[in-house]
C-alpha cells in the first residue's frame, strides 16, 4: 500500500515541519521582522500568515512576472513545478534566493510559495479562492483543475 505522500502531497504544516530551523528562520523573515525562534513557534507564526489573504496578496505582489509564472505552473501541472520546461517556456529560471539552510541565506518570497517544486494542497487552495493569483498581462492565469 503506498504511503499517503506517495498519493498526494503534503500539506503545508507537514512541509514546514520538515525543514531545518534555519530554513524556516530565513522564511519566515520574509514575512515579519524579527519573528519567533524556536521552531514549533516559527511554523504557528507560518502557518498563520500564510492562511491570511491579505498576507497571500502581499506576497503575490511582490512577486516579478518570471516568479507569478512559476506558481502558475506549479499549480496546473500534477507534477509541479518542471524547471527545464519552465526554462524553454519563459526563457529563464525564477528568481528562487539562495536558501541552504545557512543564517545568511536570501531566499525570495516564491519560496513561501512552492516547496520543493509543489504548491502543497491547502496553500494552492488558498490561492485559487484567493482570486488574485494571475496577471492577465502575462497570459497566465492560477487555476486549479
Amino acid at each position: 500500500m503506498p504511503k499517503q505522500s506517495e498519493t498526494q502531497p503534503e500539506l503545508l504544516q507537514a512541509v514546514l515541519e520538515s525543514l531545518t530551523v534555519p530554513v524556516l528562520q530565513n522564511l519566515a523573515r520574509l514575512l515579519a521582522f524579527g519573528p519567533p525562534t524556536r521552531k514549533a513557534e516559527l511554523i504557528d507564526f507560518m502557518l498563520s500568515r500564510l492562511q491570511d489573504r491579505a498576507v497571500l496578496e502581499q506576497i503575490w505582489a511582490a512577486l516579478d512576472p518570471t516568479q507569478q509564472a512559476a506558481v502558475s505552473e506549479a499549480i496546473n501541472s500534477s507534477s509541479g513545478f518542471d524547471a527545464a520546461r519552465f526554462r524553454a517556456k519563459y526563457g529563464r529560471d525564477p528568481d528562487w534566493g539562495t536558501l541552504r539552510g545557512y543564517r545568511d541565506d536570501s531566499p525570495s518570497r516564491l519560496r513561501l510559495l512552492i516547496y520543493g517544486g509543489l504548491v502543497p494542497p491547502d496553500l494552492r487552495g488558498r490561492l485559487k479562492a484567493s482570486g488574485f493569483c494571475h496577471n492577465r498581462r502575462s497570459g497566465f492565469i492560477c487555476q486549479v483543475s
